[in-house]
């Protein structure tokens, strides 16, 4: 992968507001079913675990940056 300007990087403040189903999501997330199916996905995409979003970001949004991703999911 390629040096990466500025221009290229977004920072998102987020804020969440827990509403009792973050446990549900942690259990989710820590299940042994997730966690095959994230080391499957490695596998297939083989790339370590820092590289998985530019990888599907290379795969599925055919290397556009996340400028024109954004705008294409703006409808922009």
């Amino acid at each position: 992968m390629g040096k990466k300007r500025a221009s290229e990087m977004a920072v998102f403040p987020t804020m969440h507001e827990f509403n009792g189903k973050t446990k549900e999501l942690m259990r989710l997330i820590n299940s042994p079913s997730s966690i095959k199916a994230y080391k499957e996905l490695l596998k297939e995409l083989k790339c370590a675990p820092p590289d998985v979003g530019n990888k599907l970001r290379e795969r599925v949004w055919k290397g556009k940056s996340p400028r024109d991703i954004l705008e294409e999911l703006d409808g922009g």
